[in-house]
């Protein structure tokens, strides 16, 4: 591993082997953690399957480790999080400057109904982003080993 980069760990299971490739269930984590007794949240574990080059030669029933790059955490982060907020406040400042540019006299209503329009926007254009990286496949996990 190069000094510098850091990658996600995620265990799975191999559940089938096709023209060199490994369908693995993943147990998503949650997002406290997985300390479920710790907060009562009752979270619903989620298992995902992930389509990975088996590289490592794993067999049906194997345990392995996945690494997915730095990078595409760090971009899925902005993306989720750091969009939507981008968006209202650009909702809020675009609405303020349209309407004083017409002359109308912005109510506070007004403004929060602009910059909320464009939240929602945002959560549109994420999940059509989500949909094009699903079915693309777009998110590389790799086999780093088998437990």
């Amino acid at each position: 591993m190069k000094v510098g980069v850091c990658r996600m760990k995620q265990q799975g299971k191999v559940t089938s082997i096709h023209n060199g490739y490994a369908n693995i269930q993943v147990l998503r984590a949650s997002a406290c953690g997985d300390k479920c007794s710790g907060c009562s949240g009752g979270c619903s574990k989620e298992v995902i399957d992930v389509n990975v080059r088996n590289d490592i030669h794993s067999k049906i029933g194997d345990n392995v480790e996945l690494e997915v790059d730095e990078k595409t955490i760090i971009g899925a982060a902005l993306l989720v999080y750091i969009f939507p907020i981008v968006s209202l406040i650009l909702g809020l400042i675009l609405t303020a400057v349209v309407t004083g540019w017409i002359g109308i006299r912005v109510s506070e209503i007004a403004l929060l109904s602009g910059g909320m329009s464009f939240m929602f926007f945002s959560f549109l254009v994420i999940r059509k982003i989500d949909k094009r990286i699903n079915a693309n496949n777009s998110i590389t996990f790799h086999m780093t080993r088998i437990l």
